[in-house]
């Protein structure tokens, strides 16, 4: 009778291991699967966050060139800016765009020295005028293309893009 229970003893912790040890690998099963779906959310949030922030640095962007080059045309043809409201937006306008430059980025820069040289269009004859014009104009694309290469590869989950794009597209301006 003793060595029945001795047998029955080790029949019951043999249950109790196997049971306690299928609970730890389950337990540990779904850890693991809650960290990785936690992670792999997060980095889509944040990934959606920074496409969605860099396509509205990209349309603000566009739109405060536009409306700059637009006065700016306004107040070469006319000699002067119309009036203090216009002033103040072309003012405004091009400070934004001089603010939203990183100047550690070689497009960058080139913009900011772009704007300022044609922020005073009436020392420029028309035709420095209309080339400086048209630089700036191919320097802010290639900086709206660039920005938007990064919201797209964002979207796809590279998380830093290689900072050589800067060299790719001064080459493909050249």
């Amino acid at each position: 009778m003793i060595c029945e229970l001795g047998r029955y003893n080790r029949e019951i912790w043999k249950e109790i291991i196997v049971a306690v040890l299928k609970g730890a690998l389950a337990s540990g099963i779904t850890f693991l699967g809650t960290y990785l779906l936690l992670k792999y959310n997060y980095k889509k949030l944040f990934a959606e966050t920074i496409s969605k922030s860099r396509n509205e640095w990209i349309n603000q962007f566009r739109n405060e060139i536009i409306t700059f080059l637009s006065l700016n045309d306004m107040f070469r043809t006319k000699g002067k800016i119309i009036d203090d409201e216009k002033e103040k937006e072309w003012h405004s306008k091009r400070n934004m765009l001089l603010m939203r430059l990183n100047q550690s980025e070689e497009l960058h820069q080139k913009l900011y020295c772009q704007i300022q040289e044609i922020s005073f269009p009436n020392e420029l004859n028309d035709q420095e005028y209309l080339k400086l014009k048209n630089e700036l104009m191919i320097t802010a694309k290639s900086i709206l293309k660039e920005e938007w290469e990064r919201v797209k590869a964002e979207a796809k989950g590279v998380e830093n893009q290689n900072k050589n794009s800067n060299k790719d597209h001064k080459q493909s301006i050249q």
